[in-house]
């Protein structure tokens, strides 16, 4: 399944970051956003596979809504499979080989077309993080302690960028939090009506890759906080060989 687009914006932040030379900014942004970038070893490297679990549980009006999702991608040869739980034990597997695109269900021998609401699932999927093109004309302005209310609370980074949406250039600005140690612990993109929301990261382990940390989405409003989801990474593994049968 597609991602949400709060959460594909707050990707973009690591995007640019771990590959950009950075212009026009201020000696307390640069120190923290070095720090940053030194922490992509793995992201760093030149991605050619990864197998990835991603579980988003989305919060709406007190209702809780759990999806499952494990996304095989194969930049090289421009292929991927994505696994997703709709629920009642069903999987549904879908491939994409050579432009096409199929499904596949439990008990169902044949291949099926996509459904036209899940015929987007692939969009973007090759565009890998690391592959933005550096912005010689990126700012970043060190903005000092901030507090967003009882979500976050640290060192404040504005960071504006122009990165390529569907082949349009568009400016793009993210505020970028970090603690005491210099560690990159939240972002926070403006909302469409005024509000703004909140992506803050967990803790990072040493067997995970960075840019893979699990995080809480707050829609932050009248300084107040509250959670419309929360996603968790299972079982990242980069540049590892893949099952060739999960392309058939």
């Amino acid at each position: 399944m597609r991602r949400p687009a709060w959460f594909t914006a707050c990707l973009l932040v690591f995007a640019v970051l771990a590959s950009s030379a950075l212009a026009q900014i201020d000696s307390q942004s640069q120190a923290l956003l070095d720090g940053l970038r030194d922490r992509f070893p793995a992201e760093q490297q030149e991605v050619q596979t990864i197998d990835q679990t991603m579980v988003i549980t989305s919060s709406v009006e007190g209702s809780e809504t759990t999806a499952t999702t494990r996304s095989i991608i194969d930049y090289v040869n421009r292929r991927a499979v994505i696994f997703t739980d709709i629920g009642g034990g069903m999987v549904v597997r879908m491939v994409h080989v050579d432009g096409a695109t199929t499904m596949h269900m439990p008990g169902m021998p044949m291949a099926m077309p996509v459904p036209a609401q899940l015929g987007g699932a692939f969009e973007g999927i090759f565009d890998a993080p690391q592959t933005y093109a550096e912005d010689q004309d990126a700012r970043a302005v060190y903005d000092g302690q901030v507090s967003y209310g009882d979500v976050v609370s640290g060192q404040q980074v504005t960071y504006t960028t122009t990165i390529d949406m569907d082949g349009t250039p568009s400016e793009n600005t993210s505020r970028l939090i970090f603690d005491a140690s210099g560690e990159f612990i939240a972002s926070v993109i403006e909302g469409s009506d005024g509000g703004e929301f909140i992506m803050v990261f967990g803790p990072s382990s040493d067997d995970a890759a960075y840019l893979y940390r699990d995080s809480t989405m707050y829609d932050f409003k009248d300084g107040v906080g509250t959670v419309i989801a929360r996603t968790s990474y299972e079982n990242v593994s980069i540049n590892e060989p893949l099952d060739e049968t999960l392309f058939q």
